[in-house]
């Protein structure tokens, strides 16, 4: 794809003059990305059936059932919320305000 965009610097940017469905390629498939890991925590966290939660650390065994699906939540709703924002910015950049 490094040859359509001309982004040949390691840099990974797209160049200014690079075609609006690349850049759309390029945000699109972060955006999923990113949604992909944010699924895994939604799913621990509120998924069906039993989890078995355990730490290692000062603290080491198990850990309640609740005390990591919350944990998990917590994590999975800050990670949607910088789903939500990397989307925004990144349509908005790529389509421009529409008045």
């Amino acid at each position: 794809m490094s040859g359509v965009t001309g982004a040949y610097d390691r840099a990974g940017d797209l160049p200014t003059d690079a075609p609006v469905w690349v850049a759309t390629i390029y945000w699109l498939s972060s955006v999923l990305m990113a949604a992909g890991l944010a699924c895994i925590g939604t799913w621990v966290a509120f998924g069906g059936g039993t989890r078995h939660f355990s730490i290692s650390g000062f603290f080491t065994g198990s850990v309640g059932e609740g005390i990591g699906r919350t944990a998990f939540g917590i994590g999975a709703i800050i990670t949607w919320l910088i789903v939500l924002v990397f989307a925004h910015a990144g349509a908005k950049k790529i389509f421009g305000k529409k008045s």
